[in-house]
């Protein structure tokens, strides 16, 4: 295996682990001033649901970075190309639906 794939795999997979770490924090509902920035006694959004959400979005992009991860070992660049378009569809989705006007009690 070359030393560049070698690298590519740890980083890729250091990556897909802090990104399912802070999944799994964010839809237990725990650190919920990480992703709004918003003081959660003074706001209408319903915080449960924005953090299970946001939860959601965090293991799509683990998924996003396992598939670039599974590129690199298999050397198949167009799971690469795949990964990227679907991560940047996720976020996509979270800017327009993630910003908590959906989640109004």
């Amino acid at each position: 295996m070359p030393m560049e794939m070698l690298v590519s795999v740890a980083v890729h997979g250091f990556l897909l682990a802090g990104i399912l770490l802070l999944g799994y924090v964010f839809y237990t509902g725990k650190a919920g001033f990480l992703p709004s920035g918003i003081r959660w006694k003074e706001s209408q959004v319903d915080a449960k649901k924005l953090m299970r959400f946001t939860g959601k979005i965090m293991f799509c992009l683990a998924f996003c970075v396992g598939l670039m991860m599974i590129s690199d070992l298999t050397e198949i660049e167009v799971l690469y190309t795949i990964a990227m378009i679907l991560g940047a569809i996720v976020i996509v989705v979270f800017l327009i639906y993630g910003n908590g006007t959906h989640f109004l009690q």
